[in-house]
């Protein structure tokens, strides 16, 4: 057994649960549920329950409708109208509307009602769609397998724009795999609404109320393990909360598809142009060396022993008639080098290496520059 989020093998049982499914009534046969927390990542789910085609049997037919609190509301226009809010405040497009586990399309059908959405560019999805007031586009399909091609294959409106995925996730046997299927189905633009009991924020009250612990339920979030789920599926949270209505507390959560230049992929990019700047850096200033032009090295600080020294090789190279210069560093050695003050630079008309990589040091030496020595050269590293 392993982890439906992090996969790791390290599960501890933390409980049991026993209930008669009603195809075994006449057998009078008890199942036991054992229940599981990842000693990795924290996340609790159930992992003897009999697999999918097991959990397929739970929605065949009409179950008893859950309250969500003692007055009969529900929280199903307030998701709509947050969700429609949230796209148009993150300048995200609202017309193709999918749901994903839409159950009776109230989510789908509050937005019709509020005139957030038209109808026809709506597409509920779920295992069985048994009403449909509105008849909203729908089709049927199997969310915990390889959805997404075939859903293609049946609708004209190849990708969404806004969708929703409403207590699903706690049903499924790989929620992993599910919203990657879902991001097969989205575009760059597309942002995915996600909402699960929040079992990090149960009080005593809704244990006997709300069945948040009932036998269709086979994963417990928390907002750590619900978001650690959300980026292993290649997602990013752009905001996330924790709501109740009734005896149900919610995690909601907006997501859109993780963008390739992302913040470790910038930071990449930043180091790999940074290294490639230091070795064209490095061989201009060695070609001019070989050459005996004149030049001077300006700047020693950070930069330079990160981009164009490293292991003291081009010092090497230089050998000791190169002059080094540094404001913060003047006085101070480097090997055979004695690094000269900014002042030696005034009037100087010849080459000057500039050895920073950020445009705010740039312009402070160019400044420098015009004004006490306009008739230099000044190459920076790019």
């Amino acid at each position: 057994m392993h982890c439906s989020i992090c996969k790791t093998e390290a599960l501890i049982l933390v409980g049991q649960r026993k209930f008669i499914p009603d195809e075994y009534l006449k057998r009078d046969m008890i199942i036991s549920l054992d229940d599981y927390a990842c000693s990795n990542c924290g996340h609790v789910q159930t992992k003897n329950f009999g697999g999918s085609d097991f959990l397929r049997t739970l929605y065949d037919k009409d179950k008893l409708q859950e309250r969500w609190a003692a007055d009969g509301s529900t929280p199903y226009a307030e998701i709509a109208s947050q969700a429609f809010e949230f796209a148009k405040n993150t300048n995200i497009p609202t017309e193709i509307v999918y749901d994903f586990g839409a159950g009776d399309l109230e989510v789908l059908l509050a937005g019709c009602n509020d005139n957030l959405w038209l109808k026809e560019n709506c597409l509920a999805i779920d295992f069985n769609i048994t009403r449909n007031k509105l008849n909203i586009p729908a089709r049927a399909a199997d969310l915990s397998g390889k959805f997404a091609e075939n859903l293609l294959l049946q609708v004209d409106r190849k990708s969404f724009d806004l969708g929703f995925c409403t207590h699903l996730l706690e049903h499924l046997e790989n929620p992993l795999e599910f919203l990657k299927e879902v991001k097969k189905l989205a575009n760059q633009k597309s942002i995915l609404y996600i909402e699960v009991p929040d079992h990090a924020n149960v009080i005593p009250e809704d244990l006997v109320t709300a069945s948040l612990y009932c036998i269709q339920h086979i994963h417990f979030f928390s907002l750590n393990s619900l978001i650690h789920l959300i980026n292993q599926a290649g997602w990013e949270v752009l905001g996330a909360s924790s709501k109740r209505h009734g005896w149900v507390p919610r995690l909601c959560v907006f997501v859109v598809p993780e963008n390739k230049t992302s913040i470790t992929s910038y930071y990449n990019l930043h180091n790999t142009q940074l290294v490639e700047y230091g070795i064209r850096f490095r061989s201009l200033i060695i070609e001019y060396k070989n050459n005996n032009k004149p030049f001077v090295i300006w700047g020693v600080g950070t930069d330079f022993h990160q981009l164009l020294n490293p292991g003291n090789v081009l010092l090497e190279q230089l050998g000791h008639d190169t002059t080094l210069v540094d404001k913060r560093f003047h006085g101070e050695r480097i090997g055979y080098f004695k690094i000269e003050n900014t002042d030696v630079l005034w009037g100087y008309e010849g080459t000057i290496f500039c050895a920073v990589s950020s445009e705010n040091s740039r312009a402070t030496m160019r400044a420098i520059a015009q004004k006490n020595f306009p008739s230099a050269i000044l190459i920076f590293p790019s």
